[in-house]
């Protein structure tokens, strides 16, 4: 029985397309300092923290439900559909149970990181006032004599466990937004090969290449989903034939260069043989994520406000 405290924030299902005849995967990080180090690790073993979608001061039973009723659904669904994934033949015929839960899976990627969490429960407490205009007067107009004078006050007095409640909330209306799943759902999907570059795909805590706008027409979304396979939503299909066009060679030294130089914290590759290219460019070319997008949106939206107002 699996570890209800242990929270994959890269799912076991994906992480083991890299593992080898042993059973394990080779995990980069820098455990001190700016030196990487490679680590055989079995997927189990990597890509998880105990209790990150935990609540505290609550009991265990609500502390770990939103990793036991939302998270771990999200990913059973999507190691179904990865089943039809790898196999390049089926990527364009998906059931339309699979596309969903596939483009849930790719929202949850996009947002599920141990930093998205700390980023998203930072900001909630310093700019919950900022981005939400009327906030400070609704509670003005219902604070008792004996509350905080400010709801800034206020929120100092909160527990931690509210905000990482909020936070979750936060997180599931994210993965779970129906129309970013209907933009992706509406996008062209392909799987590329590259069995035959000079080195394999990598992949990280960062894994996905994407735009914000899923509607533009160079919206695209590429996620390398085993060491010889891409998968490709596109909303013009001349991004995925351009794609092609670079050959093999160069399109997996772009993934990876970029797979890498995005990560928090881990690379992960079938084996140490990319451990120079680690070395040089690891957390090296970070990239605004999409709760920063949202963040920096909603304030930009809630001051255009306040000068409107």
């Amino acid at each position: 029985m699996s570890d209800p405290k242990k929270h994959h924030f890269l799912p076991v299902f994906y992480l083991r397309q890299w593992a080898g005849i042993d059973g394990r995967l080779c995990q980069y990080s820098k455990p001190r300092g700016d030196l990487v180090k490679p680590l055989r690790r079995h997927p189990d073993a990597t890509g998880y923290i105990k209790r990150l979608y935990a609540i505290s001061g609550v009991p265990d039973e609500r502390a770990l439900a939103f990793e036991r009723l939302f998270m771990s659904p999200v990913d059973s669904r999507a190691a179904e559909a990865m089943t039809q994934m790898v196999d390049v033949a089926n990527a364009e015929n998906f059931t339309n149970g699979e596309r969903w839960a596939w483009a849930q899976f790719l929202l949850s990627l996009m947002s599920r990181m141990p930093a998205d969490l700390r980023y998203v429960k930072k900001n909630l407490r310093e700019d919950w006032v900022e981005a939400m205009p009327g906030l400070e007067e609704r509670y003005q107009q219902s604070r008792s004599p004996d509350d905080p004078t400010t709801f800034r006050e206020y929120l100092d007095t909160v527990s931690d466990g509210f905000f990482e409640e909020g936070a979750l909330r936060i997180l599931e209306q994210i993965i779970a937004n129906q129309n970013a799943s209907r933009a992706m759902l509406s996008m062209h999907w392909s799987v590329l090969m590259a069995d035959r570059a000079e080195n394999p795909l990598l992949t990280s805590d960062r894994p996905i290449i994407y735009t914000m706008n899923f509607f533009g027409n160079d919206a695209h979304i590429v996620l390398p989903i085993s060491p010889t396979r891409i998968f490709v939503a596109v909303r013009e299909r001349t991004f995925a034939r351009a794609m092609k066009q670079k050959g093999q060679r160069e399109l997996v030294r772009i993934l990876n260069r970029h797979v890498t130089g995005n990560a928090d914290e881990f690379v992960y590759g079938i084996d140490d043989s990319q451990l120079r290219f680690v070395q040089n460019r690891m957390s090296g070319e970070r990239v605004p994520t999409l709760l920063e997008s949202i963040h920096q949106h909603r304030l930009a939206s809630a001051k255009r406000a306040l000068v409107a107002g």
